[in-house]
């Protein structure tokens, strides 16, 4: 299931031997998984008693090094960490659950080097930068082993559309850009890249990039906080 995260099956398998041993966490995943498949708000009710009840218990070793942590499909997949933190402690958060999304606290300059090096950063999904690390941060995640990179947030980066293209370059993956606003040059990376969306808070203003909020390959969002 760690190595595998997008697979339903290890998860079933390990629900169905937590019920037969009489956990409720069993339960829990069975239900999630469920629900992913087809929605069902009584079983999303029971499901979300089962996290509130015991959310802290299945938490409390990621707990220790995380700040944030999202079930989902009955796992966590999803923290929120400091970034020295992952850089170090990659290894048993990746043993602990099947981790695909990482929200990186105080994600400056240094600390993003520290990250870049972490060689299990490969199997990060969706990442989130929290600082302006402008275009030295460009450059160190282009130089990161993010090729299986399909989400990334840093709407205050402050990269330039060179840095955006190193990243993309790295990360050929990458299906969704998640930033403030898009002028004239990145409209025009983005157009070359036709696999990939951008979200924007600040409305497009320049032609090129209207016309990719009218296709749908832009898209306007509200300032997420995390």
């Amino acid at each position: 299931m760690i190595a595998e995260p997008n697979r339903d099956e290890p998860r079933a398998v390990l629900a169905d031997a937590w019920i037969e041993a009489g956990d409720p966490r069993g339960e829990y995943v069975a239900l999630r998984l469920a629900t992913a498949r087809r929605p069902d708000p009584e079983a999303t009710r029971r499901a979300d008693a089962l996290e509130a009840e015991h959310g802290a218990q299945w938490t409390e070793e990621l707990r220790q090094f995380t700040l944030k942590q999202r079930f989902s499909r009955g796992f966590v997949e999803e923290v929120a960490m400091r970034a020295t933190t992952f850089a170090s402690e990659a290894p048993r958060l990746f043993r602990l659950a099947p981790i695909t999304s990482v929200v990186l606290r105080g994600a400056d300059v240094p600390a993003l080097r520290k990250v870049a090096a972490q060689p299990l950063l490969a199997r990060v999904r969706r990442l989130v930068i929290d600082r302006s690390v402008k275009d030295v941060g460009a450059r160190i995640l282009a130089g990161a082993p993010i090729a299986g990179l399909r989400e990334l947030e840093c709407g205050g980066c402050g990269f330039s559309t060179a840095g955006i293209a190193g990243i993309l370059a790295a990360a050929p993956a990458l299906e969704w850009l998640h930033l403030r606003a898009m002028g004239a040059s990145l409209a025009e990376l983005v157009e070359r890249h036709p696999t990939l969306r951008v979200s924007v808070v600040a409305a497009p203003r320049e032609p090129k990039a209207v016309a990719l909020l009218a296709s749908g390959r832009v898209v306007r969002r509200r300032p997420t906080r995390h």
